[in-house]
């Protein structure tokens, strides 16, 4: 028995010779590194706070914010609470949240124009996200203003909106658009601005090998807002993408759904006084 623990004490004092911080010195161990240790730790915590802060810049802070997580597949979610704060560890080996500053959130139509962005982004993720796009290399999209389904002459603020949003989306995943409203020149107006783009313009032809006309309808009901685009090939009208959502009738949608009234005709002339000559 006592070779058994005079053998263990041996192999104790081994092990221990071995240890990177031997026992005795880990006081001096703790009070030389702990400080910079926990200051490491909370950088790396502050780096993943503020990752995470500007990942919810997707949400704008807003609580009931769409979140745009389609691309990992899963639609939308939303918000419940956004806060600033960041997770840091604490002596007992779990974590401490140290809160930030409080962000005020914005008034409900923001909240329902960031809405109305994200779902034109899903709108394009559709028609470029979902197949493989070998078939559309070499072609160039001419956006055109999104026409009600009931009267192909007519659109609105929705149907243009969507219309210059889907040059942006179609841009920014690097499909090529041309924008053919240009004047041909700048046009210098004195308490305006400098305007390089006009709809006086005669009709374009557009049955070119390379363009492909990106079109859309809309239809309303009483509570939400039916949205079609396709993507079509302008010499012979095949359809090469389409994509469909649904819009909330909010207020915002309902504003760009409805056309304002046409202008009042101008006034007659007063009636004067005067005298009538008969022979």
């Amino acid at each position: 028995m006592r070779g058994g623990i005079a053998a263990w004490r041996a192999d104790s004092l081994k092990f221990r010779q071995f240890l990177p911080i031997r026992p005795s010195r880990m006081d001096d161990f703790m009070k030389r590194y702990a400080a910079p240790c926990l200051a490491l730790l909370l950088i790396g915590a502050l780096s993943a706070g503020c990752s995470t802060y500007r990942d919810s810049e997707q949400a704008h802070g807003m609580l009931g914010a769409p979140v745009d997580v389609a691309r990992v597949g899963l639609g939308y979610d939303y918000v419940d609470e956004v806060t600033t704060a960041i997770v840091v560890p604490n002596a007992s080996g779990g974590t401490m949240l140290i809160p930030g500053a409080r962000r005020e959130n914005p008034a409900p139509y923001v909240e329902e124009a960031y809405e109305l962005k994200l779902k034109a982004r899903e709108l394009a993720a559709q028609m470029l996200e979902t197949q493989n796009n070998q078939a559309l290399v070499g072609l160039v999209a001419i956006p055109a203003s999104f026409a009600s389904l009931d009267d192909f002459t007519e659109s609105t603020q929705l149907g243009r909106y969507l219309s210059e949003a889907m040059i942006y989306e179609f841009n920014q995943r690097g499909f090529p658009v041309r924008e053919y409203r240009l004047s041909g020149s700048i046009a210098l107006r004195e308490g305006t601005g400098e305007l390089a783009l006009t709809r006086k313009l005669p009709p374009l032809p557009a049955k070119q090998s390379w363009a492909t006309l990106l079109v859309g309808t809309y239809q309303r009901d009483s509570a939400a807002i039916f949205v079609h685009a396709r993507m079509i090939r302008a010499t012979d009208g095949l359809v090469l993408r389409t994509a469909h959502l649904v819009l909330p009738l909010n207020g915002l949608v309902k504003r760009m759904t409805t056309n304002p009234p046409p202008p009042p005709p101008p006034p007659k002339p007063p009636f004067t006084a005067g005298s009538l000559r008969t022979k």
